[in-house]
């Protein structure tokens, strides 16, 4: 167990914070809990975070994987993301996503998960989409993605673990095709 003395306190904070956040989720875990885990007094988990809010905000940072796929070639688009959704589960992006879902009560995580689908998802696709309703319809594809992941890396939907991948990306991906290019 990482203590203050091997890093700074702010440090052993994150660190303990982010590891039970993932493990436990935010509702189950504590700031004595995370005091506990850095090896420090549960006072200082306040005075460096604020709150344990601040703490799960900062530590639950959404990260970027999809502007590579984002960008790549609009008409196999579709599939390409729901290939990057099954190829990615159990990394640390679909950890974090899940962590961010089940504290989504919370109305600064809300608006952290709808910031981030705005600034990594939306924007840049609604600017490469041609037609009607581009911002529409790429926030369709955001929903529909986001709840792809929700199914497959949360919930481990057992019909979407176990069924034949290639088939799984060509139905979604056809699917979330027609929003792409109508």
């Amino acid at each position: 167990m990482p203590g203050a003395t091997s890093m700074t306190t702010a440090e052993a904070i994150y660190e303990a914070g982010r590891r039970l956040f993932l493990r436990d989720g935010y509702a189950t875990t504590t700031v004595r809990a995370i005091a506990a885990e850095a090896g420090i007094n549960p006072a200082l988990v306040i005075r460096h975070y604020g709150s344990k809010e601040a703490l799960f905000l900062a530590t639950m940072t959404p990260t970027n994987g999809f502007t590579p796929i984002l960008e790549g070639p609009l008409e196999s688009l579709g599939e390409a993301l729901v290939e990057f959704v099954i190829n990615t589960a159990g990394t640390p992006g679909s950890d974090t996503f899940q962590a961010l879902i089940m504290a989504a009560d919370r109305p600064d995580v809300r608006e952290r998960i709808l910031s981030a689908s705005r600034e990594f998802f939306e924007q840049g696709l609604a600017e490469r989409l041609s037609g009607d309703d581009r911002e529409l319809r790429a926030r369709l594809v955001s929903a529909q993605v986001s709840g792809l992941m929700l199914s497959y890396w949360v919930l481990k939907d057992p019909v979407l673990t176990r069924s034949d991948r290639r088939r799984m990306v060509a139905l979604a991906g056809r699917a979330l095709q027609r929003l792409i290019t109508p």
